[in-house]
């Protein structure tokens, strides 16, 4: 199912995606067992294709130039039990 930019949800709340309310206990699977991560500092957005691909470039922009970062997948890359 495609999400729309008028679906997204606009009040984040910390630890759950604000597209598509993943959290770390019940996270995205994005194949091969890999799991998302959170893109944000606040930990509201996913790094699933299909919730980024809702959020407007210029919203993601305006992320980074406010916390100076972006997370990128590293330890918060989240393994599926059931995939390993």
């Amino acid at each position: 199912m495609a999400l729309h930019r008028s679906e997204v949800k606009r009040i984040a709340v910390p630890g759950t995606c604000r597209v598509c309310g993943c959290t770390e206990e019940c996270a995205c699977i994005l194949g091969d067992g890999l799991a998302c991560w959170w893109i944000d500092e606040l930990h509201t957005l996913c790094s699933a294709p299909r919730c980024l691909a809702v959020i407007p470039l210029a919203e993601l922009e305006r992320e980074f130039v406010q916390t100076g970062t972006v997370d990128l997948p590293g330890e918060g890359i989240r393994r599926s039990e059931e995939a390993i």
